[in-house]
C-alpha cells in the first residue's frame, strides 16, 4: 500500500512540476528586459542543459554572477550590451550565454 501511495505521489510531482514549467514558458516575453518594477529570476534545474551554441562563454566566477551578467544584459568578457536569454553553468566557474534562439 505504501509503494502505491510512493508511485502516485512521484506522479503526482512530476504532473505538478511539468504544469509549472508550461506555466512559466507561457510566462516568457521575447523581450527579454524587465519593467522596473520587476525582478529578473532564474530558475536552477540541475542537469538540464541548453543546447545550440553559446554566444559567449566566459569563466564569470560562478551561478550568480552568471545570472548577473544575464540579468543586466552584459557580456562579462568585455561589458558590452548583448542580449541574454539564457545561461548553462558548469560548476566549474564557466558559464555559457545564449539569446532567445537557444534551444
Amino acid at each position: 500500500m505504501l509503494l502505491l501511495q510512493n508511485i502516485y505521489l512521484n506522479k503526482f510531482l512530476i504532473f505538478s512540476s511539468i504544469i509549472y514549467l508550461i506555466y512559466l514558458n507561457n510566462c516568457v516575453y521575447s523581450i527579454f528586459e524587465c519593467a522596473p518594477q520587476e525582478t529578473a529570476t532564474f530558475v536552477r534545474i540541475s542537469r538540464a542543459r541548453l543546447d545550440g551554441t553559446p554566444l559567449v562563454v566566459s569563466t564569470a566566477g560562478h551561478d550568480l554572477t552568471c545570472s548577473q551578467y544575464c540579468r543586466n544584459n552584459i557580456e562579462p568578457t568585455t561589458g558590452a550590451q548583448r542580449l541574454c536569454a539564457s545561461f548553462n553553468f558548469d560548476g566549474r566557474e564557466t558559464c555559457y550565454f545564449f539569446d532567445d534562439a537557444a534551444a
